[in-house]
């Protein structure tokens, strides 16, 4: 019996060892890449370079606007995650505390955002006639509308589990519905809004096709476009878009690095409530 337990559990290891690789080898490959110069990143080997090339980040410093694009992500990211997680923390709220026909209907318009595809036509019309059309104010409010479905399903499942009684108590020692919702609820949903906030945030910052349609001048850009029109000038050097890569990525990696403990506990607190 242990035999076979020991033999699962190596097999289970294999597996996800050859599962990792699909993510291991690409992201070795970029960052050895950035490195080296541009025959030797041309060949696209794992192999480490002849040479350590640290000039290579210099030049994309230099030509790419990294500080500019990255100070444009987190104005996106952050902004855009506060927004959502307060409007969306507040409507769940009321929407599963009333459980009322109207309450369930408005909740339905928020799931079937969550399956419906954006139309750009008709969206950019509509911020052309609003007059917002490639501000900061028409890319955040986006980012904000597209997020909301998914985090008032999130929010609504994980508030179901809160019992009423802690509504029925700050009601009877004379609390408003603010400080109800303020004081008492919003404190316990840190789990499921730790959750949210990274898969907003790295959405956001990973995002390529709102600000290719959105976003008339390049001061705009944040890293994924700065790194597509650092491609179309280097095109042929691969070993200045890898730097360039790996500049879009580090944020992500630190945060992930600096939070990893908060973001386990909030994963399993979130799939123990749910």
């Amino acid at each position: 019996m242990l035999t076979r337990k020991l033999l699962i559990n190596s097999l289970n290891n294999i597996v996800l060892f050859l599962i990792s690789l699909i993510y291991i080898i690409p992201l070795w490959m970029v960052i050895v890449n950035s490195f080296s110069n541009r025959r030797e990143a041309a060949l696209f080997s794992l192999n480490l370079p002849s040479e350590w090339l640290f000039e290579n980040y210099i030049i994309v410093f230099q030509n790419a606007n990294v500080l500019r694009s990255m100070a444009n992500g987190l104005l996106y990211g952050v902004v855009s995650c506060l927004v959502a997680i307060l409007v969306s923390s507040a409507a769940s709220f009321v929407l599963q505390r009333r459980n009322t026909k109207g309450c369930k209907r408005i909740y339905m318009l928020f799931m079937v955002g969550l399956v419906l595809p954006l139309s750009i036509i008709p969206t950019i019309v509509l911020t052309q006639r609003l007059g917002i059309y490639g501000t900061y104010f028409n890319m955040i409010s986006l980012y904000i509308a597209f997020n909301i479905p998914l985090c008032v399903l999130m929010y609504y499942n994980f508030m179901s589990t809160i019992p009423r009684s802690l509504d029925e108590a700050v009601t009877i020692d004379g609390g408003r519905p603010y400080q109800l919702f303020f004081y008492v609820i919003f404190p316990l949903l840190k789990p499921v809004s730790f959750t949210i906030t990274l898969l907003v945030f790295t959405g956001i910052w990973n995002d390529f096709f709102f600000q290719l349609f959105f976003v008339r001048s390049s001061a705009m850009w944040s890293m994924p476009m700065t790194i597509f029109g650092f491609f179309g000038r280097f095109g042929s050097e691969w070993n200045l878009v890898s730097a360039n890569i790996v500049l879009g990525v580090i944020p992500i990696l630190i945060i992930f690095i600096a939070f990893q403990k908060q973001i386990v506990d909030s994963l399993v607190a979130g799939s123990i409530k749910g």
